[in-house]
């Protein structure tokens, strides 16, 4: 019977819908991909972090046969900049602003004051003076955060996994220059 159901299906060109089928099995095969923006509202997820970081995400959850939804949100955070400039903590955009600001204002970098990103985009490598900055794995943390909420999906108990940064050392904070008396030439 099953058999001549399918060669009916075929003949008449039938595509089975695979939202009814997931609503049968009450799953949606969907990851919904959340980004709190609660410091700016008009914020672009074309600002090269989430770029590749979407990247790497996408590229994990459709391999292993899922779909992904995406949306920003908006929480209540408060004192979020303020927590930020505390623990001295900066992604490389802000980063590239601030060196930006510090030198219209006059100062040098890395002579009057250090900047030192966190997040390791490639952009960093490219501004002047070059972007000292903390890079994360994007690959691995795509592969482990899609591993740990299918586990968790399954019922399975997850811990949380922290990963290690690596520090990228560039001119931006000062060490990666050579000392004074070889860059003026003098021997």
């Amino acid at each position: 019977m099953r058999d001549r159901i399918l060669k009916i299906a075929h003949q008449h060109g039938y595509v089975a819908n695979s939202t009814a089928r997931n609503l049968r099995a009450g799953r949606t095969q969907t990851l919904s991909v959340v980004i709190p923006l609660a410091h700016e509202r008009g914020q672009d997820l074309t600002d090269p972090f989430f770029a590749y970081m979407l990247s790497h995400l996408a590229d994990e959850i459709t391999q292993r046969g899922y779909g992904m939804h995406l949306q920003k949100v908006l929480p209540p955070m408060q004192g979020w900049m303020q927590r930020m400039v505390a623990e001295r903590r900066s992604d490389g955009i802000i980063a590239i602003s601030a060196m930006r600001a510090v030198s219209a204002s006059g100062l040098k970098i890395p002579d009057d004051i250090a900047v030192v990103g966190f997040d390791g985009i490639d952009m960093g490598a490219h501004v002047h003076p070059t972007l000292t900055t903390v890079a994360q794995d994007l690959n691995r943390g795509a592969r482990l955060l899609v591993d740990l909420l299918l586990k968790r999906i399954a019922g399975e108990a997850v811990e949380s996994v922290a990963m290690a940064g690596e520090l990228i050392v560039r001119e931006s904070c000062g060490a990666a220059r050579a000392p004074a008396a070889s860059r003026s030439g003098a021997a």
